[in-house]
């Protein structure tokens, strides 16, 4: 018997794939649920959705009466209380003012982002950049009473979590289990970041919050330069992976030339092993392009060894010159008149962070600053 899909699962199918095509990292972290459709007896008590880190519950009549962008929003409002690991975070605070609190949270970070909430969404747009807790704390100090949110929440009548015997509730899992399902996110969210291309102000405010204490220096510097390139799903090539589930879903498509420069402060606190292990790094992440260039150059108080590299050439073979003092403006004159600059997306400046004088010119480039300490420790 052929599997038939239902009106309800097909609209979060089609809202995942649009995801993917206009809000890719959200999509991507999308497709780490499983989507469940509750029974009728459940969905008496749930009226909604919900979700526990790796499954996401829905009411098919609630689906059904939201349309396509509300549907989006609905699947961004689970990821992100996955991201944000809202079902371990509340402790012994009152569930239904944290559940409220996480809600405006994420209702304000998808609303900037540009999603379309359902009507029943709570939203202020003063929680924007907020931490739950600050929220929560706010909620507290003004005696807000109670009010309905979009989805339901572990500790609410009705989360089916509580009932499956799946381990599905925040308080009853191990804390390996918890610490495990933090860092699968955090993790997920690096990974998702990287293949998102272009990501909005709010979206990377958040990945950085999110990821910073778990991200070294190459991974941050793999997301800048995967940022750049423009990525598209297309079903020209389906992802294989989905069809064990009955559906065909687009791959990933990255197909752009792109130019970085490079700025290495050879003051006397950059090594050659360092600069080695920069090269190799910004390499790795170039070849996975279908095209580049670098424009490289050191300095100290003078300019030297400009050189140009593409993806037919090896960049681990530059040779710095200079270790005398540090004069970053001697680096954005020089690249202030060179041609290409206008041409560049990302400056990726490497210094230890002791310039004599000024930082840079102000919006010559988009820049990345890496300030390295001991080869140990890593830029």
């Amino acid at each position: 018997m052929a599997y038939q899909m239902t009106k309800a699962l097909e609209s979060l199918t089609i809202a995942r794939i649009a995801l993917l095509l206009k809000q890719p990292f959200f999509g991507t972290l999308a497709m780490r649920l499983r989507l469940i459709e509750v029974d009728e007896k459940t969905a008496e008590k749930m009226a909604t959705a919900a979700v526990d880190g790796r499954r996401m519950w829905y009411n098919p009549k609630f689906i059904n009466s939201l349309d396509k962008e509300e549907n989006m929003f609905l699947v961004g409002h689970e990821v992100l209380h996955c991201v944000f690991n809202h079902l371990c975070r509340r402790f012994d605070r009152d569930p239904k003012l944290y559940n409220m609190a996480a809600d405006y949270v994420i209702n304000a970070t998808l609303v900037e982002a540009g999603f379309k909430m359902p009507k029943i969404g709570l939203y202020d747009e003063k929680f924007l950049n907020w931490t739950t807790e600050d929220v929560y704390d706010y909620l507290i100090e003004h005696n807000v009473k109670p009010q309905p949110t979009l989805d339901v929440h572990h500790g609410d009548p009705g989360y089916p979590g509580d009932e499956d015997g799946e381990g599905g509730d925040g308080e009853g899992v191990s804390n390996e289990e918890r610490k495990k399902m933090e860092d699968e996110w955090k993790d997920a969210v690096i990974q998702a970041a990287q293949q998102a291309g272009d990501l909005p102000a709010g979206i990377r405010r958040l990945i950085k919050d999110v990821t910073e204490p778990q991200m070294d220096w190459k991974q941050i510097l793999q997301m800048h330069l995967q940022s750049l390139v423009r990525t598209d799903y297309t079903f020209m090539r389906p992802n294989k992976r989905t069809f064990g589930m009955g559906i065909t879903m687009p791959s990933m498509d990255m197909d752009d030339m792109i130019k970085v420069c490079i700025a290495v402060d050879t003051s006397g606190s950059m090594t050659d092993e360092m600069l080695r292990d920069i090269l190799s790094e910004v390499k790795g992440v170039m070849d996975s392009f279908s095209g580049y260039e670098i424009h490289i150059a050191c300095f100290d108080t003078e300019v030297y060894n400009y050189q140009c590299f593409t993806q037919e050439d090896d960049l681990t073979t530059y040779e710095p010159k200079g270790g005398g003092g540090t004069d970053f403006m001697c680096w954005w004159n020089w690249a202030e008149e060179q041609e290409w600059i206008s041409e560049v997306k990302k400056c990726l400046f490497f210094t230890d962070g002791f310039p004599f004088g000024d930082w840079g010119i102000d919006d010559l480039v988009d820049t990345l600053w890496i300030v390295h300490g001991s080869y140990n420790e890593g830029p």
